[in-house]
């Protein structure tokens, strides 16, 4: 009779007393008691019933570097295996077969297992712009309203799963961009443009990544700048876009100021110490927290623009269903995916790696995670981009970048390379998108 009541008095306390343990072995901990309160709820007729094995395929994100997935692939691997378990301790006739790919590896076998209709049965993708075509191909299934609460979820965490009136899997979490920092370097960060450039002049190295979708942070846009109604790109007709393009420009003159479209390599840069600051995905912080020590890895809002907070874009990770499993595997997967959904769930997950749940009830103590209140915080100004015209963002970025990269170059100016935009906008191509 203790465990319920050590369930809810004393989790977070002994949170605190192992905060100082390895990251992995806090994750036992927290998920061990996690799975021994959860088992306390339910009855032993339905934890017997519930039966079978369904395969569980997990892709890596894209823009990692094969030493870089190593690194993401442990703490992350460690994380869904001991929550899986938490499922199978719960329901002991279940067997959940977990794997990892690069995101190349994912999608190659994918494609393949699909047309032989061999699927995995429940998918985690961190690519969301390809789940249209997915469902094009008749690889996924839909859900009804039965089968999905939707109203426990951020409601910027639906449109990810939701295509052309469909919803077609549960929101697994969210990541955006924040503004990392070494503590041993900086003692104020940055809360300015501003601030960010004095402090560079000082001897503070930045790294910015100068990715197309990558700095719409800092053109101070909101979501309706971007998107019309229609899905139509509003971008190129934002003088502030301009005027980022112009910041940009100047600041990487600086001699401190590295502003860079190899992401893998500014990566490197800020875990050797040669950067002081980095723009970096939320993503990626699971990474640094296995090369830095607790108190040196900061994380703080990204810069300000003239009183205007950063506007990242929100970016999703989405669990998705195989329509060629049987009756069996998809209960079995979808039973899964509510367990790993729930707030309990999501709550737990929040602590050990940095994601911003998409459980609107999972509730997080700001005083003991402060990175990840910090990641929480920014998403709030992040910019939400739906299934219904992913594939036109995405097509952009494809193919925006050469012009991009020419303004930073300086090969052309924010104006030409806007009337090219809104040529390329205008193709017959763009529309079919």
């Amino acid at each position: 009779m203790w465990l319920p009541v050590f369930c809810q008095k004393n989790f977070f306390y002994g949170l605190y007393r192992f905060q100082k343990i390895r990251q992995t072995g806090l994750l036992l901990t927290i998920l061990f008691l996690t799975t021994a309160c959860n088992t306390q709820n339910l009855s032993n007729g339905e934890s017997e019933s519930l039966q079978g094995s369904i395969s569980v395929w997990v892709e890596m994100p894209p823009s990692l570097t094969k030493e870089q997935e190593s690194e993401y692939q442990e703490p992350n691997q460690a994380v869904l295996a001991k929550t899986t378990e938490a499922f199978t301790d719960i329901y002991p006739h279940v067997k959940i077969f977990l794997k990892f790919f690069s995101s190349k590896q994912f999608w190659q076998s994918l494609e393949l297992q699909s047309k032989r209709g061999s699927a995995p049965d429940l998918i985690l993708i961190s690519s969301i712009a390809k789940i249209p075509h997915l469902v094009r191909i008749g690889a996924l299934q839909s859900l009804s309203d039965k089968q999905i609460d939707q109203s426990q979820f951020r409601p910027e965490a639906l449109g990810y799963i939701q295509y052309q009136g469909k919803a077609y899997g549960l929101p697994m979490y969210l990541s955006t961009q924040v503004l990392c920092y070494n503590k041993d370097k900086v003692e104020t960060p940055a809360k300015t443009l501003a601030d960010l450039i004095n402090q560079a002049r000082q001897g503070y190295s930045v790294g910015i990544p100068s990715g197309f979708l990558e700095t719409l942070w800092g053109a101070g846009i909101s979501s309706d700048q971007l998107l019309s109604d229609r899905g139509q790109i509003m971008l190129t007709q934002s003088d502030q876009w301009m005027r980022w393009l112009e910041w940009l420009k100047q600041a990487q003159i600086e001699p401190n100021v590295v502003v860079s479209n190899n992401f893998p390599a500014l990566v490197n840069a800020f875990i050797e110490k040669r950067l002081a600051y980095l723009v970096c995905s939320s993503e990626w912080i699971a990474e640094f927290n296995t090369t830095f020590d607790r108190d040196t890895l900061g994380i703080t809002l990204l810069p300000s623009i003239t009183n205007q907070p950063g506007t990242p874009l929100l970016w999703a990770s989405v669990l998705l269903f195989n329509r060629a499993s049987n009756a069996e595997q998809s209960q079995l997967a979808l039973k899964l995916a509510h367990f790993i959904t729930k707030a309990e769930q999501q709550a737990q997950l929040e602590m050990i790696i940095p994601i911003i749940s998409t459980n609107k009830y999972a509730a997080l103590n700001s005083k003991l995670f402060p990175i990840r209140s910090v990641i929480l915080e920014q998403s709030k100004t992040a910019i939400p981009i739906n299934l219904d015209v992913v594939e036109k963002v995405d097509f952009i970025q494809n193919h925006a970048q050469t012009i991009y990269q020419q303004v930073l170059k300086g090969e052309i100016t924010p104006e030409i390379a806007v009337d090219q935009l809104n040529e390329m906008m205008s193709h017959p191509s763009m529309r079919e998108k």
